[in-house]
């Protein structure tokens, strides 16, 4: 039997739901001065909205009528309530979020001795809309420091954000060994594996995702085993 591999793999689900009342961004360890913020980040945001470029220019090659989206991780040096509010209200998808345990810098010290801190990832779903959004709200940002009501709490996020990067080959492909196993097989042999898809609230996006894996899956003269599994209860 060929080996099943995830094309994605997310933690195991659980109850409970972001921590109560506001956590300073400061309040689990220093952050850097705007300044230093801004020189940190500007090269991290200018790739993702380049890698988004890029990656636009390949679907509308290859699949059009699709629209482009890019899948954001976040790393953020402290952990900050209401954060999928604050991604829907910039206009993009929130998708997950989890503790993270993060290895302290120059930038990002730990309270005390300690050699971790207590932080927050998540991801999230951007298209075109979304990405001008994002953009807009990092240069009126990294300009004046402040932002419109109703988008405040991306100050909080700006200023502990670690680390911004498009979810990518890394995750899909290196870390589950899928790559690997892809690689090594025989032009004989046929290889069996599940595809996790990121979950999105629209019940009528996830049909158009299922729909666009049958279609590819029909080209790469592939067929799909079982059925979709979808649910809502667990977002999964």
């Amino acid at each position: 039997m060929a080996d099943r591999l995830p094309l994605l793999i997310f933690p195991q689900p659980r109850s409970g739901g972001p921590p109560q009342g506001r956590i300073s961004p400061t309040s689990t360890g220093q952050v850097p001065e705007h300044h230093r913020q801004v020189e940190r980040l500007e090269a991290q945001m200018n790739r993702v909205s380049d890698d988004f470029t890029r990656f636009k220019g390949l679907i509308d090659k290859s699949m059009m009528g699709v629209e482009p989206e890019l899948v954001l991780v976040l790393e953020l040096a402290n952990r900050i309530d209401n954060l999928a509010q604050a991604v829907n209200a910039a206009g993009l998808e929130w998708l997950g979020e989890w503790d993270l345990e993060m290895e302290i810098d120059d930038d990002f010290p730990a309270v005390g001795k300690k050699s971790t801190r207590d932080g927050r990832l998540f991801v999230s779903m951007a298209n075109q809309q979304g990405m001008d959004k994002l953009l807009a709200l990092w240069h009126q940002w990294q300009r004046a420091k402040t932002l419109p009501r109703g988008k405040t709490k991306w100050r909080d996020i700006f200023t502990c954000l670690k680390k911004i990067r498009r979810w990518g080959m890394q995750e899909t492909l290196v870390e589950t060994g899928m790559k690997d196993h892809w690689e090594n097989l025989s032009d004989e042999e046929i290889a069996s594996f599940q595809i996790e898809c990121f979950y999105h609230q629209k019940h009528d996006k996830r049909v158009n995702v299922e729909n666009d894996i049958r279609d590819l899956l029909s080209k790469g003269r592939g067929e799909i085993i079982n059925d979709f599994i979808d649910r809502p209860d667990i977002a999964f």
